[in-house]
């Protein structure tokens, strides 16, 4: 699988007729946020049937997935999350773990006002009580259709070494957020939910584990 993306005139242009740019740095789930950061990339990463690769190679399962389509608006995401959450809940199922099971979210989180809040609805929508929710588009920018993969490969790592990072760029959680959104790392014991939503009303959820889960 290989994904990548550039900042280009028309990206740029197209954010910032939406009022979508913050123009200090991305701030996802601050209270005080106001939008993304353009950010580019590129990767390739190699999948396998869990029959054909060794453990101690891999790193990370993916044990479940889902999509969902919203249809709410051409760029603006349903505001109560309940086409994310329905992703979410098809990737859990998908992967035949309790909700509890789910020990720390890599989230979409742009930065944007209505994402992040519609993130955090959905999660709620799925969880009982918080779990440690992160993004990593304040240190790298929304980096578009590279970002599902860097995300998630991230969000491996992570996996590997038990921890999910905090947020780079959050300084106070808003209000929805408190108790989700951390300031500082989080110890990750379980399985790892990564999400992406998109314009179109489009959201996709995998489940991750350790291999030796």
């Amino acid at each position: 699988m290989a994904a990548v993306d550039c900042v280009s005139e028309f990206v740029f242009s197209g954010f910032s007729s939406l009022m979508a740019l913050d123009p200090a740095r991305a701030r996802p789930f601050d209270k005080d946020r106001k939008g993304l950061t353009a950010g580019e990339g590129a990767g390739v990463v190699v999948f396998k049937s869990s029959a054909a690769v060794d453990k101690k190679e891999a790193l990370f399962n993916i044990s479940g997935w889902g999509a969902s389509c919203d249809a709410n608006h051409i760029t603006g995401p349903a505001r109560d999350g309940a086409g994310l959450s329905l992703a979410i809940e098809k990737a859990r199922v998908m992967a035949g773990i309790g909700r509890e099971a789910i020990t720390g979210i890599y989230a979409h989180g742009t930065g944007t006002v209505y994402n992040d809040a519609m993130e955090i609805k959905a999660f709620k929508r799925i969880l009982a009580s918080p779990v440690p929710v992160c993004s990593i588009k304040g240190a790298i920018g929304h980096t578009m259709a590279f970002s599902g993969l860097a995300e998630m490969l991230a969000a491996g790592r992570s996996l590997r070494e038990k921890l999910l990072p905090a947020t780079i760029g959050l300084n106070e959680p808003d209000s929805e957020a408190a108790g989700w959104a951390g300031l500082s790392d989080a110890p990750l014991a379980g399985a790892l939910l990564k999400v992406n939503s998109g314009f179109g009303g489009i959201n996709c959820a995998l489940i991750l584990e350790a291999p030796d889960a």
